[in-house]
């Protein structure tokens, strides 16, 4: 239990005792020290604050009581107080109790002089522990809101009705394109930073009618006077010093925000066309599955002197060049996944002259300069086909006015001929390819940002800013380089290389034509194979197909169709040839099925998309792909394939 130390007689001159009773009764701590600063008296609170017995103070040094880091620095300012004879002073600091327990003590001392001489010191203190953590409360309070105004990502600034700015963070700043806070307060007037400073004034009008306003977008000017698009929300506060209406504005630069949501909506509107462009494709090869399946079941019943011979055949490349086509939109509908081969670039370019010459206008003219040599390199036909492409068109749109276009294929050791641009290439053979245009050129601020995607100098509705994003990424898919050359006025430049593969080993001189039909191997063909194909005509030239090579065929026109005949049927089916998409039930799903109640079943799928789509379990080798369209001599092969494996 705390005891209140009794006051000594001689603490106070006698005949005092009102104001002993006032000392021991005060709610404050009051105490006497002598000149060396041990306590001489303690009131009854101040045993109480630090938590002491009675006679535990008396005699003892003050510094005693004080935090141990904040000891030299009161003992410096008790130190100084003696020796300036400073009448009073005020100090805080933390003061530690009896029980370990940190408080604050705010105190004043007055110097106790007899004649010249300091006998000794009398306090009076306060224990300020509150106050200082409320205090520091405040600190870290205004601490984090400047932290949060001045780290904002957005504007925020503070003005007043005529527009005159008083106070912006660093982000405002940034916004505006200005070099410091003082750069931009010195602009003065707000208003000369809105486009059009009636919107300011109307903004300004609807807060002092509603006290605040939200998301209102509003044209601004940078500091070099470009514009951008910013959402403001504002709120009125009164300034108390002058009780002055004031209005406190965070600005958020939805510019980029725009300019990618313009983006956004452009690749919806090309991953809708992609979608479209898939099923179309997808259909269309249905339709081509049937037409170059009854040509070639015709040219393999039409004697060679026949005169219709040459009709069909041209029929049959007619299909064959809108296979390529079909597999084209299936590429740019992502519903075809890359596949490269070896390719030799000589015979892309020459193959698809044709089709450039009616790409371009007539008043441009189209040149062709192949390497003397196969000019072998490994990509997607496909992908190739569209780099190609979207480069001639590139050069078209920079001739308006008609010019020259050449395609120069060649082969290039990085050593004598890679440009400097292109010196992070490893060394080695390479094929280079080069398109070059004799028209406008390209600016020097345009060039660094021809590659990124959306990027477009042409005007809006007249490119989507894909193509050359498109051939960038292709070509460093292939491990390969692309440089541009230009100068205005003097035509551009667009240089390829890829890696070049050896020539003696590479399949892509051979040739790719289909084989003739084979005849019928009753040896093999004695097998029973389940055809499911909901589109009619594809059923029914497979079906015809492969009845001609002696295989019995069961036709189902559904998924459901099948499971009855499987049902029926099972242990006489050897393979089970099927569409992969249907309705009800995909082919997936269906040869699941059919594996699953008898395992040595073989699986033939058929598509206008490609493998890699559809068949996740690629490893099994008794699943097996066809992609549509295809000839009868592919088809009958890959069944034959099956059936001698299986054997």
């Amino acid at each position: 239990m705390l005891v209140p130390m009794k006051v000594p007689a001689d603490a106070f001159p006698a005949g005092e005792e009102r104001f002993r009773r006032l000392v021991e009764g005060a709610p404050d701590l009051i105490y006497t020290c002598d000149s060396t600063g041990q306590f001489t008296y303690v009131n009854p609170t101040a045993v109480r604050t630090m938590r002491y017995e009675e006679g535990e103070l008396v005699g003892r040094h003050f510094l005693t009581l004080i935090r141990p880091d904040y000891r030299d620095h009161v003992g410096e300012a008790y130190a100084r107080q003696l020796l300036e004879r400073t009448p009073n002073t005020y100090l805080e600091f933390p003061a530690v109790t009896k029980t370990g327990v940190t408080i604050w003590v705010g105190q004043h001392v007055q110097l106790v002089c007899d004649g010249e001489k300091v006998v000794g010191v009398h306090a009076i203190a306060r224990d300020i522990t509150r106050q200082k953590k409320a205090e520091e409360l405040l600190r870290d309070s205004e601490a984090r809101y400047r932290s949060l105004i001045h780290g904002a990502a957005y504007g925020i600034y503070r003005t007043n009705e005529q527009g005159r700015i008083f106070e912006v963070n660093p982000a405002l700043v940034a916004i505006l394109g200005y070099d410091s806070a003082d750069d931009l307060l010195a602009v003065g007037d707000m208003t000369l930073i809105y486009d059009d400073p009636a919107i300011r004034r109307r903004l300004i009008e609807q807060c002092l009618e509603s006290g605040q306003v939200d998301g209102v977008e509003a044209l601004w000017k940078r500091k070099d006077g470009t514009r951008l698009t910013v959402r403001l929300s504002v709120r009125t506060f009164r300034n108390e010093p002058d009780n002055a209406t004031e209005f406190q504005v965070i600005a958020e630069d939805v510019s980029e925000r725009q300019r990618l949501e313009s983006q956004l909506r452009e690749a919806q509107k090309i991953e809708a066309v992609g979608q479209l462009a898939g099923g179309i494709a997808h259909n269309f090869n249905n339709l081509l599955t049937a037409i170059l399946g009854y040509t070639e079941l015709l040219l393999a019943r039409c004697p060679l002197t026949d005169v219709t011979r040459a009709d069909l055949i041209e029929i049959q490349k007619a299909g064959e060049r809108a296979a390529v086509l079909t597999e084209q939109l299936l590429a740019f509908s992502h519903k075809r996944v890359p596949m490269p081969e070896e390719i030799d670039l000589n015979c892309t370019v020459a193959d698809l002259e044709h089709m450039l010459r009616r790409a371009i206008r007539e008043d441009i003219t189209l040149t062709c300069d192949l390497a003397p040599t196969p000019a072998l390199i490994r990509i997607d036909a496909s992908e190739l086909e569209q780099i190609i492409l979207n480069l001639v068109l590139n050069a078209r749109d920079a001739l308006p006015a008609g010019g020259h276009i050449r395609l120069e294929v060649a082969h290039a050791p990085t050593a004598q001929d890679i440009s400097q641009t292109a010196r992070g290439l490893p060394p080695g053979e390479y094929v280079r390819l080069r398109v070059i245009d004799d028209g406008a050129g390209i600016a020097p601020e345009v060039r660094p940002h021809l590659f990124e995607p959306f990027f477009t100098t042409k005007p809006v509705g007249k490119g989507t800013g894909l193509g050359l994003a498109s051939v960038y990424g292709i070509v460093q898919h292939s491990k390969g380089f692309i440089s541009v050359d230009s100068e205005v006025g003097q035509g551009s430049t667009f240089t390829l290389h890829f890696p070049a593969l050896p020539r003696l080993h590479s399949r892509a001189a051979t040739s790719a034509k289909p084989s003739p039909l084979p005849t019928a191997d009753y040896a093999t063909a004695q097998r029973t194979i389940l055809l499911v194909e909901d589109e009619d005509s594809v059923r029914a030239v497979v079906s015809t197909m492969l009845q001609r090579q002696g295989y019995q065929v069961l036709e189902a026109a559904t998924p459901q169709a099948a499971i009855d005949i499987f049902d029926a049927r099972a242990q006489d089916i050897d393979l089970l040839l099927t569409d992969v998409i249907m309705p009800e039930m995909n082919g997936p799903a269906l040869a699941q099925r059919f594996v699953g109640a008898r395992p040595e079943l073989q699986v033939l799928f058929m598509s206008g998309y490609t493998a890699q789509a559809f068949m996740r379990d690629g490893n099994n080798p008794k699943m097996r792909f066809l992609s549509k369209p295809f000839p009868p001599s592919v088809l009958v092969a890959a069944v034959r394939e099956i059936f001698n494996q299986a054997a």
